[in-house]
């Protein structure tokens, strides 16, 4: 059972435009990115929290509908910037392209310079 609430799309635009006062007018002192993306989070687990133990989906149905949501735009990502990089004639990382398919980049932060930009997923 699909139900759009409308009040969290003023929400997610909050989150967004907070995302991009961090990332291109930074505030000393005060990081709206973090806020931002806590404001994400915040609201991600509300409605997962409601998708769970409101509309009691099963969890197999949960995962894969999680999964086949995240892991195309994911796999397009890691394409073009392989793609990218390939064409461009820059180094491809192969450390950092598995550890950002396999979801475990930041359990590896510091152990390798990173120089793809993947650092987001």
């Amino acid at each position: 059972m699909k139900t759009h609430i409308p009040y969290l799309d003023g929400w997610r635009g909050l989150a967004i435009v907070f995302l991009l006062i961090g990332h291109f007018l930074p505030v000393p002192g005060l990081n709206f990115g973090a806020i931002g993306v806590s404001l994400f989070f915040v609201l991600s687990g509300f409605l997962m929290s409601k998708i769970l133990f409101i509309e009691k989906a099963p969890l197999p149905i949960f995962y894969r509908r999680r999964i086949s949501r995240i892991l195309p735009s994911v796999v397009v990502l890691l394409a073009v910037v392989s793609l990218t990089y390939l064409v461009t004639g820059r180094k491809i990382s192969a450390y950092e392209l598995l550890s950002a398919a396999t979801f475990t980049n930041n359990y590896f932060v510091g152990a390798e310079t990173w120089t793809m930009p993947l650092g987001h997923i």
